[in-house]
């Protein structure tokens, strides 16, 4: 895989926009726009039931999500599907390089399917949730 590296937010969410949809399959397009979705009724102030949304210390959002609505977004309830499709998208990496800092990004962390209460969870940077909130509707 090659080597991405944006230097502010403007090409963070091109990069985002180029990654999902020419090197995301399907079901990994279909994650990111469950996100997309998600962080746009965030920013609007819609009611995200049964959505919870959880600030975390290291500036990350937890997402998580009951595992129907989950499946209903990407289209299968095969939690092979489910389980190799979130690490397809956690697995893509890139690098955020300003004057500032440097930091190592995901488009998601923590993936996790919790089979017996029936949701998902990940969690989003602040970089990729407010490259995500920006998108225009």
């Amino acid at each position: 895989m090659k080597k991405v590296v944006v230097k502010n937010q403007e090409e963070l969410q091109k990069h985002v926009l180029t990654t999902v949809e020419h090197d995301f399959k399907s079901y990994e397009q279909k994650v990111m726009f469950k996100l997309l979705e998600i962080s746009q009724k965030a920013l609007l102030g819609e009611d995200l039931k049964p959505v919870l949304l959880t600030a975390k210390s290291r500036g990350y959002t937890k997402i998580t999500i009951p595992l129907q609505e989950f499946t209903d977004a990407i289209g299968t309830d095969d939690l092979n599907i489910i389980k190799d499709t979130l690490e397809g998208v956690h697995e893509t990496k890139f690098e955020y390089d300003t004057e500032d800092f440097w930091k190592g990004l995901r488009f998601i962390e923590s993936p996790k399917i919790e089979k017996e209460e029936g949701i998902v969870s990940l969690e989003v940077s602040k970089e990729v949730w407010k490259a995500l909130a920006s998108f225009k509707k």
